[in-house]
């Protein structure tokens, strides 16, 4: 047992990825075989029958493909609906202010949730508060059914949440906290040396093959301290192709009304046949979809609005929740015009996190990590990379989340103009409806 009486930096890693477009990759298993480090115990996801060959019609696919699917998403009416407030407050602090940003409420809720298993206390109380569960049960019980509810891997969509823990190996740890992350998480478990050439090559492996190598840049920048008890590593992974792509032959140069001055920059464009446009108080908004599930919705304030008062107001969340229920839509001709993009933003979690009310974690004094080592641990660092990019074919969307313990009005009859050439809000949404990142664009 090591000495109780200097508190040990605890690193924490989160990460998110969503690649849309049909690049090639998936979500893969890490080899046992690491020199120096040693598997413990590797995450088995469920398997699902494969997306049916379009050009080959065989009624026996289509049902198990069918089958499989629906058994994913088939969660208690309303079990997500406590998560809406953390969603709405948590995105409102991390991407309120005036440059492009790009978040995932959904990887956070589950690190936070594998997190809370490992503290207790007043540590694990304030998460709980922040995630809206009344006991540790009740988020166990939900975040599998968050899990389950945004998994596929069925060949056409790719969207799958993924946990991992290192582990000290001069350290011992309690075996009954790491088993109820391997059964309610899908969390493996790795064992070895902090500050090894062996350790941090591990890990940056099973980052890069999680998200893809979409991450690499940032990935190649992981390097736990030596002094490093365990690291908690979650991602997401999103891979898909917008249902109705853009053709690039309709593609335009048109002005851009940035904060810091009017920029050209390439639209793309295409007409949507009655598509729905929702709209509130202070904005307009429409869905675009990705092949077989999933969506992103493009929110622009009204002119005399900006993307801070959107995201203070939330009804835009209350929206994206409760679509079929929104009584601001109408059916019309859309002509879409949308900028190009690719946006990136660096922030610091911690103060992020504090302000939600998660502070004694990051406390020396005050963190408990009782339920996973013996060991006194806090956090000390929290930081988040992300990016998000979009073109004709779909998406491209990463985020890399590093914690370190040491009103518009009524649209027009028939079609209108909807052209997002001023600064907007993005938000991914997964298989049932979460979102999975949001994002403001304020120069694309």
């Amino acid at each position: 047992m090591k000495n109780k009486s200097k508190r040990k930096p605890l690193w924490i890693t989160l990460g998110a990825a969503a690649a849309c477009l049909a690049v090639a990759g998936g979500i893969f298993a890490m080899s046992s075989e690491m020199t120096g480090v040693k598997a413990q115990a590797e995450a088995l996801y469920p398997k699902m029958s494969p997306y049916p060959d379009q050009n080959v019609y065989v009624e026996e696919n289509y049902d198990n493909w069918w089958e499989d699917r629906n058994t994913q998403l088939d969660q208690p009416e309303g079990y997500a609906d406590s998560l809406w407030s953390f969603y709405g407050d948590s995105i409102r602090t991390y991407l309120s202010g005036s440059g492009n940003s790009a978040y995932s409420p959904v990887n956070l809720y589950m690190a936070l949730s594998v997190l809370a298993e490992t503290c207790d206390g007043n540590s694990r109380s304030q998460i709980l508060d922040l995630l809206g569960a009344d006991s540790i049960e009740g988020l166990r019980t939900q975040a599998g059914q968050v899990w389950n509810a945004n998994y596929c891997d069925d060949g056409a969509l790719t969207s799958v949440l993924a946990n991992s823990v290192w582990l000290d190996k001069g350290t011992e740890f309690h075996a009954d906290t790491l088993k109820l992350l391997a059964q309610h998480y899908y969390a493996s478990a790795y064992t070895g040396k902090f500050g090894t050439d062996e350790m941090n090559s591990a890990i940056r492996s099973w980052l890069n093959e999680q998200t893809g190598g979409f991450l690499a840049d940032a990935v190649q920048n992981v390097e736990p301290d030596p002094d490093t008890v365990f690291a908690l590593y979650s991602t997401v992974y999103f891979k898909a192709r917008w249902d109705n792509e853009f053709d690039k032959a309709l593609n335009t140069q048109s002005v851009f009304h940035a904060p810091g001055g009017d920029v050209e920059r390439e639209f793309m464009n295409k007409t949507q046949t009655w598509g729905c446009y929702l709209y509130g108080e202070d904005f307009g908004a429409v869905q675009l979809g990705f092949k077989t599930g999933c969506g992103m919705w493009l929110i622009l304030p009204d002119e005399d609005k900006d993307v801070n008062a959107v995201l203070d107001s939330g009804e835009y969340l209350q929206m994206i929740k409760e679509p079929n229920n929104w009584s601001k839509v109408k059916s019309l001709r859309i002509n879409l015009s949308l900028p190009k993009f690719d946006v990136s933003s660096d922030f610091d979690l911690k103060s992020g996190l504090s302000e939600l009310g998660v502070t004694d974690v990051f406390s020396p004094e005050l963190a408990d990590f009782s339920p996973i080592c013996d060991d006194p641990l806090f956090v000390g660092k929290a930081k988040q990379s992300a990016r998000v990019q979009i073109d004709e074919e779909g998406c491209t969307a990463a985020s890399f989340v590093e914690l370190e313990a040491c009103g518009a009005s009524m649209p027009p009859e028939e079609e209108m103009d909807l052209t997002f050439d001023r600064p907007f809000i993005f938000v991914i949404t997964g298989m049932d409806g979460q979102p999975l990142f949001a994002g403001t664009v304020f120069e694309p």
